[in-house]
């Protein structure tokens, strides 16, 4: 709309043959397409700020659900199974990584991502 305006009184410019005014609007639309440019980037900025806000309250979240035990692992206090997740994801990543069992003389529980080696042998 802005742009239209500006290539009619451009056109009128020319036909006047004022170069002075073809220049200013010319330097007037170039800005015109900076600003709208910066206006996209904001945008994209923007949608990613609202993403992480979302994540960062989600962990938020989880974070008062988080209940600790003398061995590597946590659980959250209202799930009934107590799932065992890896405390040294949480701490360090604040991501609740389900720890895998094994049985051998005792229960051992590992971590399964690869860079993590929190394991935990277990006594009921």
């Amino acid at each position: 709309m802005i742009m239209d305006a500006l290539k009619n009184v451009l056109d009128i410019a020319k036909k006047v043959g004022n170069i002075e005014i073809q220049q200013s609007l010319i330097d007037v639309q170039q800005q015109i397409l900076d600003i709208q440019s910066q206006m996209q980037e904001l945008r994209v900025e923007n949608e990613k700020l609202k993403d992480e806000n979302s994540k960062l309250l989600d962990i938020s979240e989880i974070a008062k659900k988080i209940e600790r035990h003398s061995q590597s692992f946590v659980t959250l206090f209202d799930d009934e199974t107590k799932i065992k997740y890896c405390s040294t994801c949480w701490d360090g990543d604040k991501k609740l990584i389900q720890l895998g069992s094994s049985i051998v003389p005792m229960i051992e529980f590992k971590c399964s991502i690869k860079s993590c080696e929190n394991t935990i042998n277990y006594k009921r």
